[in-house]
């Protein structure tokens, strides 16, 4: 049992860049999957179809849904030596957690794009521990969403399609 705790430790940078990449792969064909699938004409048609002042309230309400995630980008920075103007915070922020609920990826996408903006001029050590100040909520929604989505799937037995995936939801939920 300590040789494999060893070899794990030792390989746990490869094991997770390899299941980085294989959610990376998984994900990217099934946004192909998706892009392909998708009636643009329809699409179209059901734009037009909204008034200018749906559209408008689709946008604003877009926009505010991402702001209560800024609290992460305001908790990182409380705990680096540098100083960022919250016009900084805010853009960065804003692109941040809108990449993050497009692509997700357990906190990753997100952990890394905030070391990126936000450390330039602090130690990595410094941007490790700020980032862990946040990541277990960061994660703790991957794994909700993981949770609901194997319920939906066997319990309710929608999107039968998807219980392929089945390992995936798991290894995210956990």
């Amino acid at each position: 049992m300590k040789k494999v705790k060893d070899f794990i430790k030792q390989k746990s940078t490869i094991l997770q860049l390899m299941f980085v990449a294989s959610v990376l792969i998984l994900v990217l064909v099934e946004i192909s999957k998706i892009i392909r699938d998708v009636d643009w004409n329809q699409v179209s048609d059901g734009l037009l179809s909204q008034s200018i002042f749906s559209i408008i309230m689709m946008l604003i309400l877009g926009m505010f849904s991402v702001t209560p995630m800024l609290i992460y980008d305001i908790s990182i920075t409380s705990f680096l030596s540098e100083k960022f103007n919250w016009k900084y915070i805010l853009k960065s922020g804003w692109i941040t957690n809108t990449f993050t609920n497009i692509a997700g990826f357990g906190g990753i996408l997100g952990a890394t794009l905030r070391a990126s903006f936000y450390g330039k001029k602090s130690s990595k050590k410094q941007v490790l521990y700020a980032i862990s100040k946040i990541a277990l909520f960061l994660l703790a929604g991957l794994s909700i969403y993981c949770w609901v989505s194997l319920f939906i799937i066997f319990g309710l037995h929608i999107g039968a399609g998807l219980t392929k995936y089945w390992i995936w939801l798991v290894g995210g939920g956990l």
